[in-house]
């Protein structure tokens, strides 16, 4: 059997639901492992023009914060 003749009217809008709720799971985990390795990387610091620039600790902590909103989301618990 193909899986197009299981997809019928009554169920294509709970179909296409899952696949949004899944692309957006599959995007939040993909946001968390990137959050996670910007967070794992050598902290890169210099000054130019009397400014400073770089992974700055409160950087790192904006960073760690999404994390959280990110873990908290994919989990519904906003």
């Amino acid at each position: 059997m193909e899986i197009k003749n299981l997809i019928t009217e009554e169920n294509s809008t709970t179909v296409h639901q899952l696949l949004v709720i899944t692309k957006q799971d599959i995007a939040i985990e993909n946001a968390i492992k990137v959050l996670n390795e910007l967070n794992h990387i050598n902290r890169i610091e210099f000054t130019a023009y009397e400014q400073s620039y770089g992974l700055t600790n409160e950087l790192l902590q904006e960073v760690r914060n999404l994390q959280d909103k990110l873990a908290k989301a994919k989990y519904g618990r906003f």
